[in-house]
This record gives C-alpha cells, structure tokens and sequence, in this order.
C-alpha cells in the first residue's frame, strides 16, 4: 500500500568498465518520470514527453580518470554519449612542472593506433579541441562523434620517470543547459526557516577562452555571461545562500614582494573595497570587515595561491536596513603578472554547512598554462573539419523479437521467454536497453551489451508471482527504437477452472 522510488546514480555501462556518475539533470529527469508514475500517469508515445518510456538522451556528469604515463607514451580517453555528434567539455593536467604535452580530440581510438604506428593521425581542428606543449589545459569541443575521444601524448623529456594526468569530461548539451541567471539576484536569502540543500557532486566549467577551469556544484545556477573581469558566476540558488565566482584581474606588480606582502596588499584591497561601497555606487554597503585567515596554499593542480578568509556585513539596494552577515574566502593565483581569483561567499548562519564544497570549488580552479617542448620533431597530425551536428531521428537500427508473445504461468513452473535481436554498425560502448511495463503499469529494466556482430539478448523469467496481463517491452539502443514488443501472461489454473 506505500510507494516509493529507487533511481540509480550512475552505471558502468560505458564499455570502459569503469562507473560513471549520471548527470544532475538526466538523474532529476528519471526521478520526474518515476513520479509522474506515482500521480497516476501512463507512458504516451511522445519522445519530447517526459513519460515517454525510456530516456532518449542518456548523459553522464563530470568523470575524472588519472593515469600514469611516461616520456615518449600516449593515451586515448573515450567519450560516452547516446548522441551520434555532440559536444564535450574537457580538461587535461599534469604533476610535471616543467615539460608540457600535446592533447588532441580524434574521431577515434584508429587515430591513437596510427600515432602508435608512426602514421599521421586526424583531429578536430576546432577551437577547444586541441591544443600542444601544455601543463594544463582544457577546452570544449564542438561537433565530435560517438567513437571519439581524448589523445595525450608525451613527450621525450620529462622531470621524473612518471608523470600522472588527470583527465575530466563532460558532456554539453544546450538541451540539458539551465539558462537561468543572476539578472534579478540582489540579495542573498536570510530566510533562516527554508531548506538549503548542498550539492556535494561537481560539474566542470571550462572558460570559452580555454584560460582556465574550475569544478562547481552541478545543481547551482551558471551565469557565464562574460561582464569584462567577472568570467563566471555560480549560486546555490536565485536567492543565494552562497556563491562562486571568478575575477581575471588583469596585470597586476608584485615584483620583488614577498609572500606576506602580497598577502597584506589583497587584505588591503578588499577592506578598502568594503569600506568604499555605496548604495548609489556598488547598491550595497559593506561593513565590520575582520580577517580571520590569511595563508600561502597549493590548489589540486599543484598551482600557488594566496588564501584569505574574512567577515562582513552587507546591506544591498532595496533592503536597507535588513544587514546579511558573510563569509568570504578568497584564493589569488599568479599566472605571470596576470592574476586571477576565485572568491567563494556564503551566508556566514550556514558557513560549516557549504564550507567544504567551497574550498573543493577554489582547490579544484586551475590556470592552463604552457610547459617545455620536450619534441624533437613535429608531431604528425591532420586537422579534420568539425561534423556538422544532425537532428536526432527516432528510427530503428535493428530488430527486436520475443520467443514467445503468449506465456501460461502455474504453481508448479515457470517460463522464460527470451527477448533477442540484432543491431547493425555496432562498436565496443553500444548497448541495448530493455523497459518492462507491467500489468499494473509499474516499469522495470535494464542494459545489456551486443556481441561483436550486433546480435544481443537477454531472458523475462516468468513463475506463480508474476503478474498476469499484458507486458509492453520496450528496445532501444542509441537513443532509437528497434521494438515495442507485446506479452501476454496467461494463468494456467484459471484457464482450466475459471471457478
């Protein structure tokens, strides 16, 4: 007589064998699909509909894979995506502090057995989908296919005998894209009586320009509108609660300062900052600014950063008078004389509740930067042009057939009515996805993967508990339909003696 709903998080489905965490919104779209269910809804025939049997457009979150390579050695990181062209974000690091390495998006693991082979390989030649002689990088790139993936290759020096990198992608799809922004934020939210939910896992947001990159809760509002020194902004909510965000600062002297000093001039900057807003200015105030951290600090990527922590008290345009107490943590990175920095500020009532994910958010910020080229000769590599992205179109791929479509079930047996197919243009990440409709129109599923010539299958085992009634099995693969399928249970007892 209850219900409930259970949603997977992620699956390793990928053909790499190693899990990977859905996506924010692609999970928030089961959760909706299962609770449409619970108010009594029933699949529809619609594709845009969210009750439409099973989910088309599957994505994953942000995965981070490190590995270990050496001088002279390559890599290729797959992609997984159930679109046929789509675009990824991505981000490529190394522990090597001097000597750089090439990183490139090929249309597939065939152009990493070419580099392998001394052959000129392909690569897309899109802004963001290569880049060489690097310590750190990342970029997003447009128009790649399913086979795709990240190249990393090393070069012939190398400061120690290993050197580890860390890869991170992500799929970007404007349809899974939360446009909402900050343009009618004024104040952070004091209603100490609402819920704040705190996202612990992370999105990756690349800069356009490929200048730097940073994690950030996958749940937050994005505003990346490029207001000339803020690059990107990040809120729990339209009313935030706490915030990220990002500031290139352009040019600025620290010559001949030593670490405390310059520590001394960002506190300066910002009480001066604080002590300098007006309402017909800044539309705020700020005020009781009191230091409370102040530290020279190493972030994930290995890079210095000059950490400061310090409270206040606002007053914003609209609500004079209401005073919001904040906590402010601030990292300044140097990339030569440009400097960057990531400020986190939260509602300082819930500063324990968002601090850690605010100093993972900082921790992860990373500057790309360029190493040593380690190449004593030109790699060899041909731009390809970027695929044009197509519609997606719902047709079939292939075939989907029962063993059975009428089953007689008794106390004493069961059956298994096997469910099978083929599907054509296969590779090793395609898998088949299979939706059970119940008689009482609950649903159930699963994922299998193809053998190498296309052909799949899988078994609905059937006893004295199932239901009886009519089974819809739905199959797909790649996002497209190969059957709507149709099983009718029969109970053996009432068949023989309806009384």
């Amino acid at each position: 007589g209850s219900w409930f709903i259970e949603v997977g998080l992620g699956d390793s489905g990928c053909g790499n064998g190693m899990w990977q965490p859905y996506s924010e919104k692609y999970t928030t779209d089961i959760m909706t699909h299962e609770i449409g269910h619970v108010l009594g809804f029933d699949h529809v025939n619609d594709p845009d509909s969210i009750m439409y049997p099973t989910a088309i457009n599957w994505e994953y979150g942000n995965v981070e894979t490190q590995k270990t390579l050496t001088t002279g050695y390559g890599y290729f990181q797959p992609i997984c995506t159930s679109k046929d062209v789509t675009t990824f974000d991505w981000h490529v690091s190394s522990d090597d502090p001097t000597y750089g390495f090439d990183v490139y998006f090929v249309p597939s693991v065939n152009e990493f057995d070419k580099w392998a082979d001394g052959e000129p390989f392909n690569y897309f030649e899109g802004d963001g989908c290569f880049a060489e002689n690097m310590l750190s990088v990342g970029g997003t790139c447009e128009g790649v296919n399913q086979d795709s993936g990240l190249l990393i290759i090393m070069g012939d020096d190398a400061s120690e005998p290993l050197t580890e990198i860390t890869l991170n992608l992500q799929e970007n799809n404007s349809e899974f894209t939360d446009d909402s922004s900050n343009s009618e934020k004024s104040s952070p939210n004091q209603n100490s009586n609402d819920v704040i939910l705190v996202d612990t896992t992370f999105a990756l947001y690349v800069d356009p320009q490929q200048k730097f990159s940073i994690k950030y809760p996958s749940n937050w509002i994005m505003d990346d509108t490029d207001y000339g020194g803020l690059k990107v902004n990040f809120f729990n909510d339209n009313d935030w609660t706490a915030q990220i965000y990002v500031i290139d600062y352009g040019d600025v002297d620290y010559t001949g300062f030593s670490e405390s000093k310059i520590l001394e001039d960002i506190i300066s900057y910002e009480q001066e900052f604080c002590d300098g807003t007006t309402f017909l200015n800044d539309d705020l105030i700020c005020y009781d600014f009191v230091v409370y951290v102040s530290d020279n600090i190493q972030l994930d990527s290995g890079q210095n950063a000059y950490l400061v922590g310090y409270e206040s008290t606002y007053q914003y345009s609209g609500s004079e008078g209401v005073e919001y107490p904040t906590t402010t943590i601030l990292a300044e990175i140097h990339d030569g004389s440009n400097s960057w920095t990531v400020y986190a500020e939260v509602d300082t009532e819930y500063r324990e509740l968002f601090g850690d994910i605010l100093i993972e958010s900082i921790s992860s910020f990373e500057v790309n930067t360029s190493g040593a080229n380690s190449y004593p000769t030109i790699t060899n590599s041909i731009p390809i042009p970027i695929p044009i992205p197509q519609p997606d179109i719902i047709t079939s791929t292939g075939t989907a057939t029962l063993s059975e479509t009428s089953v007689n079930v008794s106390s004493g047996q069961s059956e298994n009515v096997k469910i099978y197919g083929i599907i054509s243009n296969v590779d090793k990440s395609t898998r088949v996805s299979i939706t059970y409709t119940y008689p009482d129109w609950t649903t159930d599923g699963g994922t299998i993967f193809t053998t190498d010539t296309g052909v799949y299958e899988t078994y609905l085992n059937l006893d004295k508990n199932s239901q009886i009634g009519n089974y819809e099995i739905l199959v797909t693969a790649k996002g497209k339909i190969l059957g709507s399928l149709n099983l009718q249970v029969n109970d053996k007892i009432l068949e023989s003696n309806p009384f």
